[in-house]
C-alpha cells in the first residue's frame, strides 16, 4: 500500500508484479540485515565532540531502526513512505525534509507511539518520548520565530554566524547548540534509507501509462529464489527436529481416528498442520515453517500424550540444506560493513 501510495494510487497493479515487489523486499531486507546501528551508534559517539549529550540519543534512534529494518515488508513500505524526502547527490545523501521529523513519523510508523496502556516494549520510551518532543518543540518554535523554510534553507541558516533578524544575538549560539544536538547520531537513518539504491527499489516504478515497469533484474530466477530464502529463510543447522512449541497435551491427528498428520515418509511443506498442542482447553494447530520429509517419529501417536516445551517429536530431513552460521563472523562482518557505509554516507 505504502509503495503504490508513494508511486502513483491510481497505479496498475496485476499479478505480475508481486513476484518482483517481493524479490525487491527481500533483497533490501538482505542489505539492511548488513548493518548494525548500535556498532554505528558507537563510533558516532568516539566521533562526537559532545558524546555525553549523543549518549541520551542511542535507544531513541537504534530502537526503531532495528525493529524496521528486521521486518522486510514494514522496511519497504517505510522506504517508499520516505522516498520523497530524500535523494542522493553525486552519491551523498540529501535530506529535503527535517531528519528528525522523519525519525518522529518512523515511531508513528511502527505504531510506536506513546500510550500508557501498551507494554513499554511495544512503545516509545518514556526518555526517547522527552527528547522526541522536545525536538519538535524546537524547530516548531523556530518556524514561528523565524518562518517556514526549506530544510535545506534551514540547514545554511542555523550553521552561519550571522544571526537572523527575528532573533536575539545571544540566543543564536544556544540554538545552534540545540540544533546540532537533535540532529546528532541521524547518520544512522540517512544509512538505512541510503541501503535502497544499492538493493534497487528505484527500478521498480510507474509509467505515466499508470502501468508498473518491472525490471528483467527483478524476473530473474535466480534472484529470486535468493530473496525467497531472505523473506522464508532455511532453518538453522541444528533444524533436524520438530520439536514441541510448549508444553500440554499433544496430538498427532485432527479427530481421535483420523489419520495422523505426519508418519515417518510424510513430505510436508510450508503451511501445513504438523500436530495439535492443547493447553487449557484450548487447541493449538501447528503449523510447518519450512518443508521437509519425517525420517523418524519420535512420540506416542495415542489420542493424547503429555510433552514438555521443546521436546522433539520427530526426526526430519529438511527440503532444504540447513545454514551453517558463525555468530561472531556475522557480527564482524556487519561491523565491517557498516563503519564504511558511514564513511561513505
Amino acid at each position: 500500500m505504502h509503495w503504490f501510495l508513494a508511486q502513483d494510487p491510481h497505479a496498475k497493479s496485476t499479478t505480475a508484479f508481486i513476484q518482483p515487489y517481493l524479490t525487491l523486499a527481500g533483497l533490501l531486507s538482505r542489505e539492511a540485515s548488513q548493518l548494525d546501528f548500535e556498532v554505528g551508534f558507537a563510533h558516532l559517539m568516539s566521533q562526537s565532540v559532545d558524546a555525553d549529550v549523543l549518549a541520551r540519543k542511542q535507544t531513541l534512534i537504534c530502537r526503531p531502526l532495528k525493529l524496521v529494518s528486521a521486518n522486510p515488508h514494514l522496511l519497504i513500505g517505510w522506504i517508499a513512505k520516505t522516498r520523497h524526502q530524500w535523494s542522493l547527490n553525486n552519491n551523498a545523501l540529501v535530506w529535503h525534509d527535517n531528519p528528525f521529523e522523519v525519525l518522529a513519523d518512523l515511531y508513528h510508523y511502527l505504531n510506536m507511539d506513546a500510550r500508557a496502556d501498551v507494554a513499554a516494549m511495544d512503545v516509545i520510551w518514556d526518555h526517547d518520548q522527552l527528547i522526541l518532543e522536545q525536538g519538535l518543540e524546537f524547530y516548531e518554535h523556530l518556524s514561528v520565530l523565524i518562518g517556514e523554510r526549506g530544510w535545506n534553507e534551514w540547514q545554511a541558516l542555523l550553521a552561519a554566524p550571522n544571526v537572523p533578524a527575528e532573533l536575539a544575538d545571544a540566543d543564536w549560539p544556544e540554538i545552534q547548540a540545540a540544533h546540532r544536538g537533535f540532529q546528532m547520531g541521524l547518520e544512522l537513518l540517512g544509512l538505512l534509507v541510503k541501503t535502497s539504491i544499492h538493493a534497487g527499489f528505484d527500478e521498480l516504478t510507474v509509467n505515466a501509462d499508470l502501468s508498473v515497469s518491472i525490471p528483467e533484474r527483478l524476473r530473474d530466477a535466480t534472484r529470486t529464489e535468493e530473496a525467497r530464502k531472505i523473506l522464508v529463510p532455511p532453518p538453522k543447522a541444528s533444524a533436524n527436529e520438530i520439536v514441541a512449541v510448549s508444553g500440554g497435551m499433544f496430538y498427532a491427528q485432527e479427530t481421535p481416528g483420523s489419520p495422523a498428520f505426519l508418519q515417518v515418509g510424510t513430505h510436508f511443506s510450508v503451511g501445513e498442520p504438523l500436530y495439535i498442542i492443547e493447553v487449557m482447553k484450548m487447541f493449538n494447530k501447528v503449523y510447518a515453517e519450512f518443508s521437509g520429509t519425517v525420517t523418524e517419529v519420535l512420540v506416542d501417536q495415542g489420542d493424547g500424550v503429555i510433552v514438555k516445551k521443546g521436546q522433539p517429536l520427530y526426526r526430519i530431513e529438511p527440503d532444504e540444506a540447513a545454514e551453517m552460521t558463525d555468530p561472531e563472523a556475522i557480527r564482524e562482518a556487519r561491523a565491517i560493513h557498516t563503519l564504511n557505509a558511514l564513511e561513505n554516507l
